[in-house]
């Protein structure tokens, strides 16, 4: 159940657009309460900075496949560059295949920006817990 309340802090500053100095200073406020009431203890502070610290080192695969995206939609671009301009039937083959994988690399953005919001507020919460411990 303890964990819950540790996994709540980092979800409250997840949430937050912009991180300031007073946020971290509440949340380890917060998590120093949790402490003195004795509803946290130092081996669930422990354990739970071992897993945000493995969540950090994990690769960022969805960056990779947005580079990935990015190289295949460059190559399509210049494929479409060479097309004759009477052969409609490529083109608009093209024209689909370009915005099908421009679409693609909008959601990998997306997915992109949570995981790298995730590892500024795991990157947070390892310092507040080492600074507690």
């Amino acid at each position: 159940m303890s964990y819950t309340r540790i996994y709540q802090i980092e979800e409250e500053l997840r949430k937050i657009k912009k991180v300031n100095p007073d946020d971290i200073e509440d949340a380890k406020n917060k998590l120093l309460d949790y402490k003195n009431r004795n509803q946290v203890s130092e081996e669930e502070l422990k354990n739970t900075r071992i897993k945000f610290q493995s969540q950090l080192s994990s690769s960022p695969a969805v960056s990779n496949a947005l580079a990935i995206s990015a190289i295949a939609i460059s190559l399509l671009t210049g494929a479409f560059g060479l097309v004759q301009s009477s052969d409609s039937f490529y083109q608009v083959l093209y024209s689909i295949t370009t915005l099908f994988i421009a679409g693609i690399m909008i959601y990998f953005n997306s997915i992109n920006s949570n995981t790298y919001k995730k590892c500024a507020s795991y990157t947070i919460m390892i310092a507040i817990i080492d600074e507690i411990l």
